[in-house]
């Protein structure tokens, strides 16, 4: 005999398997901002330069580079974004 319990977890599980997959929206035009919160001339910085022309030419969206090195790293990770 099948329990309640049973029940539930079998519904669950078909439920999950007839589910599709998330697909995240792209913003569109709006163009991407990468925060460099570090100094110029630095690992990072080349990096950065390194990255931001490819990311920009894959995506289609203008890539900014915002050098914020004179805060602190936490308080850049906590900026609300635009």
């Amino acid at each position: 005999m099948i329990t309640k319990r049973q029940l539930v977890c079998m519904l669950g599980v078909a439920l999950a398997a007839f589910a599709g997959p998330a697909h995240a929206q792209f913003p569109g035009t709006a163009p991407i901002t990468l925060v460099m919160p570090y100094p110029p001339g630095g690992l990072g910085d080349y990096f950065v330069r390194l990255v931001a022309p490819k990311l920009s030419e894959q995506l289609g969206v203008s890539v900014i580079v915002d050098r914020t090195a004179r805060l602190p790293v936490k308080i850049v990770d906590l900026r609300p974004w635009s």
